[in-house]
């Protein structure tokens, strides 16, 4: 086994935490049919390692070690630089695998269970990345590079290669969006903009063009880690490379989202993990307290600060109002209960029900230990409901969801979830389709402004950014009883951007009073609360009814369209002149 694979262990400092050299010591004592080569910098001596390991001489004796420049390990972005040099594996060519064992990985498995996934031939394993099922990361594949098992020759060939490829990734879109070619421009002043973007256009176009189209390339000009390198783009040129899937990843180690991981790869016990203090620290002590012990038990062990000091606020909050709603809740909340991804909370704001909807609400999110709050408000509506719930939540998003509502999947919020992070701070909503189930068809697309002036977004599809929109003082104007959602959508499309995205988020049966009647009182006020709210746009844009969607407009023959764009000039000169009129 010794000649097969090596355990790579880097060391930044002698400072190691009593958590880190515990896992040290379960590591050279589950794989000790291994060689351990102690990685360090130039500046640390060998012996003090061992010291502070507390190592017999006889396991001393046993390991290997060698030193680099002290630039290569004193950050995260040049130990990922490190990992993608030739010459780095070059020093462990005598052996067919190594094993890269950070110091805050655990091992859970033996030497004979490395041993078989050594025989599985991948030339690349390490924890999936599941950005789809929480919060940990926004990133979805495999895998991890902080305990990997890597193929030698493999990366050699892979690092000293300057094989270009046409892959779309590296001439396409992503790419532009990787390089910052046409975003944060807002972290720019407007003068360097061009300067800027002449620079990014240097970067950029040899690459789409074909002239540096390589991974040695694109490791220096793109400000991502080696693991995505070996595992997002290397295939993309080198076809030969084995990676796993992400569900036979998850049994060789798991580390973002551990809890969701495991169950939803139905994993027992994977081979090892990385960054267990890091991510969800409770799971792994109450899942495999017998591997813990040792660590448990010392008096002097204190989990990292950042583990209990700040904890994980959830990212969504779902605010439901209820009323009498007690034989609706089984379906709704039901669908909230299945989901994958649980960094969700949930407020419900009761009207005063004279059924067993509070009891039956707390019972159903009790059971699904889902983290949930019931406020009674008698008599508020449902707007003012809906408001209260706002100021209740603690997510940095807002999903209103009707008790007859439900999600149509249980990966709707974990698949939402990454596109929710990576949102640009103007965007203040994000929204996708709804199922309206009578008469059953999907109701959604992208909204422009004319689009808006004439209908409204289904709250049910729609994710609001809470911190923002409250900081701009918007809230539901109660004065509007059933199309007060319409007005507060207005309001935010003038203030902010609107994000579509392509996913069929709920289902809802128009049960509700907003399906069933109209709110003449808003129907009254729009136009002028468009013109309020959007200015000018407002006169241009808003065509009167006659020329709406719903009356079949035709503006394909250029006949039409001249007369349709004339129409909508008169229509638009009268309303300036009617609204420059001075209010009696």
């Amino acid at each position: 086994m010794r000649g097969s694979c090596v355990v790579v262990v880097p060391v930044y400092t002698l400072e190691l935490s009593l958590s880190e050299k515990a896992a040290l010591r379960n590591g050279m004592k589950k794989l000790r049919d291994y060689d351990f080569f102690f990685l360090h910098k130039q500046s640390i001596q060998v012996a003090d390692i061992f010291e502070s390991l507390s190592l017999t001489p006889s396991q001393a004796l046993s390991c290997r070690s060698g030193a680099v420049e002290d630039d290569w390990l004193c950050s995260t972005r040049s130990y990922s630089a490190l990992l993608f040099q030739g010459w780095f594996y070059r020093l462990f060519e005598q052996w067919e695998y190594l094993l890269i064992f950070q110091q805050d990985a655990w091992v859970f498995g033996t030497g004979q269970d490395l041993a078989h996934w050594i025989d599985k031939g991948y030339t690349y394993v390490g924890a999936p990345w599941t950005g789809h099922l929480g919060l940990d990361t926004p990133d979805v594949g495999v895998g991890n590079g902080g305990f990997s098992l890597r193929h030698v020759g493999a990366m050699i060939h892979i690092c000293e290669s300057f094989k270009a490829s046409h892959a779309p990734v590296f001439r396409g879109v992503e790419l532009a969006d990787q390089m910052t070619l046409f975003r944060d421009y807002d972290l720019i002043p407007v003068s360097q903009w061009p300067l800027i973007f002449c620079r990014r256009l240097l970067v950029f176009f040899p690459m789409l063009f074909g002239w540096h189209n390589n991974l040695v390339y694109l490791s220096k000009v793109v400000q991502t880690q080696e693991d995505h390198l070996f595992c997002l783009y290397a295939p993309l040129i080198f076809p030969w490379i084995r990676i796993p899937s992400m569900a036979e990843a998850a049994a060789f180690s798991v580390e973002t989202n551990p809890r969701e991981t495991c169950a939803f790869y139905q994993v027992r016990r994977p081979f090892g993990c990385h960054a267990w203090e890091k991510y969800q620290l409770d799971f792994w002590l109450s899942t495999y307290p017998e591997e813990f012990n040792s660590v448990l038990k010392a008096d002097d062990y204190a989990p990292s600060k950042e583990v209990f000091s700040s904890p994980l606020k959830p990212l969504i909050t779902v605010v439901m109002a209820t009323l009498n709603a007690a034989k609706d809740l089984p379906d709704s909340l039901g669908s909230l209960a299945e989901q994958c991804s649980r960094h969700f909370e949930v407020v419900v704001v009761d009207g005063g029900s004279a059924d067993q909807t509070c009891q039956l609400a707390s019972r159903i999110l009790e059971e699904a230990r889902i983290s949930h709050r019931i406020v009674l408000l008698p008599g508020s509506g449902i707007y003012g409901a809906i408001n209260r719930g706002v100021r209740e939540a603690e997510g940095e998003w807002i999903y209103v969801m009707g008790a007859d509502d439900r999600l149509v999947s249980p990966d709707v919020f974990a698949t939402i979830a990454p596109i929710l992070m990576k949102a640009k701070p103007r965007t203040l909503v994000v929204h996708g389709d709804v199922w309206i189930e009578d008469p059953g068809y999907p109701y959604g697309q992208p909204w422009d402004l004319p689009r808006f002036l004439e209908r409204n977004i289904s709250h049910q599809s729609a994710f609001y950014r809470r911190k923002p929109i409250e900081s701009l003082g918007i809230a539901y104007n109660e004065n509007y009883p059933l199309y007060a959602d319409w007005d507060y959508n207005l309001r935010l499309f003038a203030s902010g951007e609107f994000l579509y995205v392509p996913l069929l988020v709920a289902s809802y049966a128009c049960k509700g009073a907003s399906s069933q009647r109209q709110d003449e009182i808003f129907l009254a006020d729009k136009e002028t609360n468009a013109h309020q709210y959007l200015g000018w746009r407002s006169i241009l844009l808003m065509p009167p009814h006659r020329f709406s969607m719903a009356r079949g407009v035709r503006t394909t023959g250029f006949l039409s369209r001249a007369q349709f764009l004339l129409n909508r000039s008169v229509w638009a000169l009268k309303r300036l002149a009617l609204l420059s009129q001075p209010s009696s």
